[in-house]
């Protein structure tokens, strides 16, 4: 009875196993058009906020002298 109890629990482990690889080979999926667009508005808002940082230290830096 043991054994078939410990065999059991081995096909489990290997099929938990095997399924975790698969699934991180799919990690790469596609992104859908609309996640595209968002993401590309984000990046847009993100790099116009950094710019806006670097001209108000500039300023400050400026002001300073």
């Amino acid at each position: 009875m043991k054994k078939y109890i410990l065999l059991i629990m081995m096909c489990v482990s290997l099929q938990s196993f095997a399924f975790g690889l698969s699934g991180l080979g799919n990690m790469n999926f596609e992104k859908s058009p609309s996640t595209k667009q968002t993401d590309k508005e984000s990046n847009k808002s993100k790099k116009e906020k950094l710019l806006k940082e670097k001209a108000e230290h500039s300023r400050k830096l400026a002001s300073k002298n």
